[in-house]
């Protein structure tokens, strides 16, 4: 554990790190434009897990660790010091792994959704309570128009 970091923080961000890190939230997240749903899906996942946060919140801290994992990585191409933010911030690695060979082009495809298309109609997904689950986003994926 980092020094700073508290034992619950650190898993707290472990586990958004890990819902956010599922291939069809990545896609999702990269595909949808008005993300809101898919926040309050993430923030489901994460109370299922004993950390009760709203999608704002969510989206906050996914903000938050893209931005300083960016900021990182361009210290690291410019060939600057990054020994103090490593330090600080020890989620980079994680983070490089899943978003280093991200396309930069809002153009993605959904290859990995090999869920037949769902209409609207046929989604239940309900925001009322914590009955989000990793199904329900894989049928939102299955759903996200282009």
């Amino acid at each position: 554990m980092q020094s700073g970091i508290t034992q619950k923080h650190e898993e707290e961000v472990k586990a958004l790190i890990k819902i956010w890190s599922d291939e069809n939230v990545l896609q999702l997240l990269l595909t949808t434009h008005k993300n809101k749903q898919v926040f309050k899906l993430i923030s489901g996942d994460m109370e299922a897990l004993g950390f009760p946060r709203t999608a704002a919140q969510c989206r906050t801290k996914l903000k938050k660790l893209r931005q300083q994992y960016v900021k990182i990585r361009n210290m690291r191409r410019n060939n600057r010091s990054t020994d103090v933010a490593m330090e600080q911030f020890p989620w980079y690695d994680e983070l490089d792994a899943m978003l280093g060979n991200l396309p930069t082009s809002s153009q993605y495809v959904l290859d990995s959704c090999k869920e037949e298309p769902l209409s609207p109609s046929s989604l239940e997904l309900t925001v009322d309570g914590p009955s989000f689950s990793h199904t329900s986003i894989v049928a939102l994926c299955a759903y996200s128009p282009h």
